[in-house]
């Protein structure tokens, strides 16, 4: 028995996606513009991601990533922002899911946006 699934991550803004735009739509399954992560375009909805879907059931969860974890595309799996360069916020999400116990595992670059003064332990 053969199975064919497709995908396309065009974005909601413009014919040429970026990571953003395209890793929401991997993510969630649904399509935002162009620099938007986990967002519908009108930044007034949070699309749950398979990863938080997941969660939710129990599972455990992590993102890997070459490159910061912080970057659109590992994102789109752990936060909800306006803009691809909130990083420092996408950081501080990240960080309250593996506080609250939705986030186990986080393995790539991006360590300058965890140790930012925003995200430190003590100022919360």
């Amino acid at each position: 028995l053969n199975k064919v699934g497709t995908h396309s991550s065009y974005s909601a803004s413009h014919k040429t996606t970026d990571s953003a735009a395209g890793g929401t739509a991997l993510a969630t399954g649904n399509k935002t513009s162009n620099y938007t992560v986990g967002m519908n375009p009108d930044y007034t909805v949070n699309y749950k991601s398979v990863l938080e879907l997941a969660a939710e059931k129990g599972k455990s969860t992590g993102i890997i990533a070459t490159k910061s974890v912080t970057d659109a595309t590992p994102a789109a799996f752990t936060a909800h922002v306006e803009d691809r360069k909130m990083q420092n916020e996408i950081a501080k999400q990240q960080l309250q899911k593996i506080i609250d116990g939705t986030l186990d595992l986080v393995l790539g670059g991006g360590s300058e946006y965890y140790e930012h003064f925003s995200n430190r332990l003590s100022s919360r």
